[in-house]
């Protein structure tokens, strides 16, 4: 049997975040909600999309990536506690395939952090070069 938590009454320790990486707007995206689009220009190469400051705890992080325009590219896709890294995974989401202006990806994964870090958001291509991909991250602090 599965156990539930009450996230609807959180106790005074628990937090929200929200991506800390240059949150501003670009010419794609005017709404000021996604981070200026990346350009994955080399095949392997892991980029840093976004990243996000947490505490110590348990945290339920959620997100999405978008591919903001350029051209049809499939990419890597994964959470880690550096910059441009993927050999530190926290949490590797594979997406695959040639997507496409607007396409949107959707991650999440529940992380124990013993200590603050922060996470980092990086993609990678895999396949068409210059493609630009934007990302966006959310936490909830669950324990």
């Amino acid at each position: 049997m599965a156990t539930l938590i009450d996230v609807a009454t959180p106790g005074p320790a628990l937090a929200v975040a929200q991506s800390t990486t240059n949150n501003t707007s670009s010419a794609v995206n005017s709404t000021l909600v996604f981070a200026p689009a990346i350009t994955l220009s080399v095949a392997g190469t892991y980029y840093t999309l976004n990243s996000i400051a947490l505490g110590a705890g348990t945290w339920a992080v959620s997100g999405i990536v978008v591919n903001g325009y350029g051209a049809a590219c499939a990419i890597t896709v994964a959470l880690a506690t550096a910059s441009g890294n993927h050999g530190t995974s926290v949490a590797p989401v594979q997406i695959s395939g040639g997507q496409v202006a607007p396409w949107v990806g959707v991650y999440g994964v529940v992380v124990k952090l013993s200590s603050p870090a922060t996470l980092y958001l990086n993609a990678s291509p895999t396949s068409v070069t210059n493609s630009s991909w934007m990302g966006l991250i959310y936490a909830t602090q669950i324990a």
